[in-house]
């Protein structure tokens, strides 16, 4: 009898042993949660439930200032306005100093343009993000400005927008291009930038984002062709609310932002998942939604969404623009982080990309030749201090351009 007790005494021992210990662990766990996940921050870091979908002390302070707007206005010299259609995007006829933008909402740089081209003049129109803008940089300074200037028998019209996915470029073009008297149209793609088109909020993409802003974005159908996701919000007001209503928020981009998607937990309100009540629970959740594959990696996976969906992007944009009987250029123009990337990996992310272009019959052009030749990536000269391309950068694209 006494040797039987024994080894259920044993086993009493260690399952109490054990349960002591799990017992520990949550106390543990409940004091952290308690005492320095309280408040959701920990030394500045965002920690989930990202409740309400806000990183930084900025972006509440642009939450704050849309509501401002929202009540009395949005102030004159305020070019960049909400865009029920694309997101965001500069306003005809507005800005100040080096961003001022012409009736076609276009950046002017010598002069502004109209609807009908200059005389005479071959009359380009360019697409993209701020490396094509020309961000940190005065207007002639860009290189859209500076070809203009080397080639004086051309019309660049500067029609990028900062923070711009491919996606909205093309919505640009369909709404603000496709009508315009014009020779070419050209696009520009930054590869670091390839992931904006499978994001719909701009903060998820890039938490340390100075803008809160939505976007719309494409999906493919079943035979790789583009349809439309809209834009979440019709008005500022609806955007106002999905910044502030984690539920709104979740109901509006959790399945069609790749970013949310793959961290939907992270972003549903507080409480409403169960791993919110334990500290745990919370920061796995903000690892999953911090640590994902960076943009390179994303770009160079031929089997994923990023590589289809910017492929057909720049496919329909090419068929759509050559239909009007115009020519289209697609122009990569690559990053720091890009060109570092690709000496560190004997390959640039973009080159499966690229070649699935070409044999698409697109006419592309490469501006890393050009960069490398006046020694990017390390030659700190062709680089604003943001990391756009410096004034010396935009030329070196510049010359290239105007060669061909």
């Amino acid at each position: 009898m006494s040797g039987r007790a024994r080894p259920r005494s044993r086993r009493r021992r260690r399952a109490f042993a054990v349960l002591a210990v799990v017992l520990s662990l949550l106390a543990a766990d409940q004091l952290v949660l308690a005492f320095v996940l309280a408040d959701g921050w920990i030394g500045g870091l965002r920690v989930a439930p990202f409740d309400p979908p806000l990183f930084s002390a900025v972006q509440f302070e642009a939450v704050a200032r849309l509501r401002e707007e929202l009540r009395v206005g949005v102030p004159p010299e305020r070019p960049i306005r909400f865009d029920a259609a694309l997101g965001w995007g500069h306003a005809p006829s507005s800005g100040s100093g080096e961003d001022r933008f012409d009736e076609l909402g276009a950046r002017i740089a010598a002069q502004p343009s109209q609807r009908v081209r200059r005389g005479g003049a071959k009359r380009i129109l360019v697409f993209g993000c701020s490396f094509s803008y020309g961000t940190e940089l005065g207007a002639t300074e860009s290189w859209p400005a500076q070809l203009g200037a080397l080639r004086p028998e051309l019309e660049i019209v500067n029609l990028a927008v900062p923070g711009y996915g491919l996606d909205q470029a093309l919505l640009r073009w369909r709404r603000d291009g496709r009508e315009l008297d014009a020779d070419e149209v050209w696009l520009g793609f930054l590869p670091a930038a390839a992931s904006r088109n499978v994001n719909r909020y701009r903060p998820a993409l890039s938490h340390w984002s100075v803008t809160v802003a939505f976007k719309p974005r494409f999906v493919l159908d079943a035979d790789g062709g583009l349809v439309l996701v809209p834009h979440p919000a019709a008005t500022l007001t609806e955007l106002l609310r999905l910044c502030t209503d984690a539920r709104a928020f979740v109901d509006a981009v959790g399945e069609s932002d790749a970013f949310v998607a793959r961290a939907r937990p992270a972003y549903l309100p507080s409480g409403a998942h169960w791993t919110h009540h334990l500290a745990l629970g919370r920061i796995a959740w903000t690892l999953v939604d911090r640590l994902g594959p960076d943009a390179q990696t994303l770009l160079a996976d031929e089997q994923g969404e990023v590589f289809a969906v910017t492929r057909a992007i720049a496919h329909t944009m090419a068929r759509e623009v050559e239909a009007k009987g115009q020519r289209f250029v697609l122009l990569v123009l690559p990053g720091r982080d890009d060109l570092q990337r690709a000496d560190a990996e004997g390959t640039a992310p973009w080159q499966a990309l690229a070649s699935a272009w070409r044999e698409d019959g697109i006419e592309l052009v490469d501006a890393s030749a050009a960069l490398r030749a006046q020694g990017a990536p390390a030659a700190d000269a062709l680089w604003a201090p943001g990391g756009h391309y410096s004034a010396a950068g935009n030329a070196a694209v510049a010359r290239a351009l105007a060669t061909r």
